[in-house]
């Protein structure tokens, strides 16, 4: 079983990856519609905060650290 797992993973799936080319990462366009758009580098995050004035970051940043 272990052997099975490894010929498919190791051997199988990228043979086919290397036949199938660019065809490999085809998204249909509804679903990438639906799908949520993640950022693994957060720029979409980084441009929303350089846009806040720095005295509300400052605000922001005092009341999360604040203590009740």
């Amino acid at each position: 079983m272990i052997l099975d797992a490894t010929v498919v993973r190791c051997l199988l799936v990228p043979a086919r990856m290397a036949s199938l080319g660019k065809a490999n990462w085809y998204l249909p366009r509804w679903l990438g519609k639906i799908l949520p758009r993640i950022s693994i580098e957060g720029e979409e995050y980084f441009k929303a905060r350089d846009q806040i004035p720095a005295a509300t970051q400052l605000e922001a940043r005092e009341a999360s650290t604040a203590r009740p």
